[in-house]
């Protein structure tokens, strides 16, 4: 308890300065004002367009949303001078989010599956992800690259077997980590990648071992 205590103050201390100059500059004391991409990620129509290929970027608008700061700078530039309360909007769509996990836990939880398998995928799940590609890249993508990963993927469960247990707590906290932050918001390849060493690491140690096997063996 006490550890787990440290860990939540120590970690409201890193965040305390980000949140104090949100509030300085924006006019709200949060950590982020970005809840419109929670919300894309968070709707009813988010399962059906990460379905087809698409990302949280082409899920509708609502209809009566507060204008974001890209809509409001190309208004101001076509000669419709607009404003922006990232605050207001902020409220707005937390809101909205809180109330589809309120009133959807079945789709909500529809959609946590979806990122967890859009995550763990060995290959891209986001068609824009993958665009302007020729036919070589393509194969990479359809044939070596699934194929490197699954093959990572069997390694490190090996290798799972063989680490300390000390890191191996250290890579399922930060995979957790990953995979639940996932499941509250989207889950694409992209996101999984920069924790992709941590398999890497306990593919090598499976590697290593199969090594040392076969040498053994050569001089046995």
């Amino acid at each position: 308890v006490v550890l787990a205590g440290a860990v939540v103050a120590g970690a409201a201390l890193v965040v305390l300065p980000w949140m104090a100059r949100n509030e300085a500059s924006g006019g709200c004391f949060v950590l982020t004002t970005d809840t419109r991409a929670l919300w894309k990620a968070n709707n009813e129509s988010t399962y059906e367009t990460l379905a087809r290929g698409g990302w949280i970027d082409d899920v509708p608008e609502p209809a009566d949303g507060p204008p974001w700061p890209e809509l409001a700078a190309d208004l101001t530039l076509a000669g419709q001078p607009t404003e922006v309360d990232e605050c207001g909007q902020q409220r707005y769509y937390r809101k909205l989010v809180f109330d589809f996990w309120r009133e959807e836990p079945g789709e909500k939880t529809r959609l946590s599956g979806q990122a967890v398998r859009m995550l763990w995928s060995p290959t891209f799940s986001v068609d824009s992800d993958d665009t302007g590609r020729d036919r070589l890249a393509e194969l990479g993508r359809d044939i070596v690259e699934p194929l490197y990963m699954i093959a990572v993927y069997a390694l490190a469960l090996v290798g799972a077997f063989l680490v300390s247990r000390r890191f191996l707590a250290l890579v399922l906290v930060l995979e957790g980590y990953s995979t639940l932050a996932a499941m509250l918001f989207a889950g694409t390849v992209r996101y999984r990648a920069p924790f992709d060493f941590l398999l890497a690491l306990l593919a090598a140690a499976a590697l290593v071992r199969a090594w040392q096997w076969m040498r053994d063996r050569r001089t046995a």
